[in-house]
């Protein structure tokens, strides 16, 4: 019994370490693009307003934050 509660916890710490990564990986790809175009209106607008994201995952699944990534939304260099 001991065994089967050891290979379940091994085989569930190696799914907590390597799922997460593979799943970032596949669906938060950064896409190059050209610079969007904003409008003077946007911008006013932007000057007047305090924006704030208050979710990010940066400091998740092994990130360097302060690195460009290739997978995830926000890393130093794009903050």
């Amino acid at each position: 019994m001991l065994r089967i509660l050891l290979c379940v916890f091994a085989v569930a710490l190696a799914i907590r370490l390597i799922a997460p990564t593979v799943i970032d990986r596949q669906m938060n790809l950064v896409q190059p693009h050209e610079p969007y175009r904003v409008s003077a209106q946007a911008r006013q607008l932007h000057q007047q307003l305090t924006i704030t994201d208050w979710h990010a995952d940066s400091l998740l699944w092994n990130r360097d934050f302060m690195r460009l990534q290739q997978a995830g939304h926000l890393d130093w260099p794009r903050a």
